[in-house]
C-alpha cells in the first residue's frame, strides 16, 4: 500500500516536473523570440537613424547651396545697384553742368539785353564780393 502511494506520488511529481519543464521551455522560447524581435527592432532603429542622418546631411547641403545662391544673387544685385547709382551720379553731374552752361548763356543774354558791359559786370562782381 505504501508502495502504491509512493508510486502515485512519484508519478504526480514526474507529471508536475514535465509540466514545469514544458512551461520553462515555453518561457525560454518566448524570451528567445523577444530577444530576436528586440534585435530586429534595434537594427531597424539603426537603419532609420542612418537614413535620418543622411537626410539631415542632404538637407544641410541643399540649404548651404541655397544660401550660397542667395548670397551670390544679393552680391550681384548690390553690384548692379552700385552701377546704376554711379551712372545716375555721372548723369546728374553732366546735366548739372549743362544747366550751369545754359544758365550762364541766359545770364549773358540778359546782360546783353540790359546793356551791361564786361567792365560793369566786373564792377558788380567786385561790389558783391565787398559786401
Amino acid at each position: 500500500m505504501e508502495l502504491d502511494v509512493s508510486k502515485k506520488q512519484l508519478e504526480k511529481d514526474i507529471i508536475t516536473l514535465e509540466v514545469s519543464q514544458k512551461e520553462i521551455d515555453t518561457q525560454i522560447n518566448s524570451l528567445i523570440n523577444d530577444i530576436e524581435i528586440a534585435k530586429r527592432d534595434l537594427e531597424t532603429l539603426k537603419k532609420e537613424q542612418e537614413i535620418d542622418i543622411l537626410q539631415s546631411n542632404n538637407n544641410l547641403e541643399i540649404l548651404k547651396i541655397e544660401y550660397e545662391n542667395i548670397y551670390s544673387s544679393s552680391e550681384n544685385t548690390i553690384k548692379q545697384e552700385q552701377e546704376k547709382y554711379k551712372s545716375l551720379a555721372s548723369q546728374l553731374v553732366m546735366e548739372t553742368g549743362q544747366m550751369i552752361t545754359s544758365l550762364e548763356k541766359n545770364l549773358y543774354n540778359i546782360d546783353v539785353l540790359l546793356g551791361i558791359t564786361v567792365a560793369n559786370r566786373y564792377q558788380n562782381d567786385s561790389f558783391e564780393l565787398l559786401l
